[in-house]
């Protein structure tokens, strides 16, 4: 496994994750293939406060909707393996979002692999049943990523209200 500063990559990512103040627990989720069987007993037996859930290697939805119903779960963040510096307060910010009622959350105008994605677990799984899902290459453009923090409806103004009240 590639080490930066005598860590493993996924190890930065673990820690960094961990920092975050609004996240109950840190599950990895990988693909149930031989390829990854040495990451999956690498975790396993290197992190035993993380949990590790595989799943199907081609459909990055359908591992996520699976940790959280394993995890019983209302909120996933999405944090990828390569993103060494993701930022703990993004992570924040983002349960902090979609505990205000949005159902996705992505962190558009920074640079890739500071931020990360949430989703609220119910629209995960619409997701995953009206679109096709069969990929693991530009998975997020399966979500609807707009910037939507106009004031357009009265539910917008109390939603942004909130949000910038904080």
């Amino acid at each position: 496994f590639l080490e930066i500063a005598g860590k493993t990559i996924i190890q930065h990512v673990m820690e960094r994750c961990g920092k975050a103040n609004k996240i109950n627990k840190i599950v990895v989720c990988i693909p149930n293939d031989r390829e990854n069987d040495e990451l999956y007993k690498y975790l396993h037996n290197k992190f035993y406060d993380v949990g590790v859930y595989r799943g199907d290697p081609k459909n990055i939805v359908s591992r996520l909707v699976g940790v959280a119903e394993a995890e019983k779960a209302d909120i996933i963040i999405n944090v990828d393996a390569e993103d060494v510096l993701t930022d703990p307060r993004l992570i924040d910010k983002a349960v902090e979002t979609i505990e205000l009622g949005y159902k996705f959350v992505y962190f558009g105008g920074i640079p890739a692999g500071l931020g990360c994605y949430a989703f609220t677990v119910d629209y995960l799984k619409q997701i995953a049943a009206t679109k096709d899902c069969n990929t693991d290459d530009h998975w997020y453009k399966l979500f609807e990523i707009k910037d939507d923090t106009t004031v357009d409806t009265l539910e917008d103004y109390e939603r942004l209200k909130r949000l910038v009240d904080k």
